[in-house]
């Protein structure tokens, strides 16, 4: 109980800080990101536009984790009419906060479907890291913040793989989109044990 009014708690708090906006840069949008709206079964289309196949494998993998989850299929598009584009991220997304990813906020100005990951990254990370890392950024285009509990996918700093869904990550998930009935309660491991 105490965990889920922090989770409204850290909601509201962020909603009163007014409208934010998010990051913009030189890509095509994706005309069907709101998809990402639904309640309901979201069929999502992916384009990937990225010089990053780890970066593009790791997306995949993302997505085949979250569609255990949620009420969710996916498959390429490589259109505007895609739901969500992988995109090699510039200097000017990721310097602020030394990011080797970043995706949109579906309820932010702007949202135009993109997440963005540094077309290097395979250089300074392993498979599993930027798989943990594409965990964390679609986590964020389901509308899930910040998680203050180290073990969580959504931690803000973590990325080695060895992270859960824990259960504030599932109710806050739970109150946007439909969970898949085999899904009870967590901590659901990012990697298969």
């Amino acid at each position: 109980m105490l965990r889920a009014f922090l989770t409204f708690t850290l909601l509201a708090a962020s909603a009163l800080c007014g409208p934010k906006s998010n990051w913009s840069g030189p890509y095509q949008p994706c005309s069907n990101s709101s998809e990402f709206l639904k309640p309901g079964h979201m069929d999502l289309g992916v384009r990937y536009d990225t010089s990053s196949p780890v970066a593009a494998d790791a997306l995949r993998r993302a997505l085949r984790f979250w569609s255990a989850i949620l009420d969710m299929d996916f498959h390429e598009d490589s259109s505007r009419s895609c739901s969500l584009a992988l995109v090699d991220a510039t200097h000017e997304i990721l310097n602020e906060n030394n990011d080797v990813a970043r995706a949109q906020f579906t309820d932010w100005d702007n949202f135009r479907g993109w997440i963005a990951f540094d077309p290097h990254i395979g250089e300074y990370m392993s498979a599993d890291e930027i798989y943990a890392t594409a965990v964390h950024e679609l986590g964020h285009m389901f509308g899930l913040f910040h998680n203050s509990h180290p073990t969580s996918v959504m931690f803000y700093i973590d990325a080695d793989g060895s992270s859960v869904l824990d259960e504030t990550d599932l109710d806050a998930v739970r109150a946007r989109h439909t969970i898949r009935q085999s899904i009870r309660r967590g901590p659901i491991p990012v990697l298969p044990r």
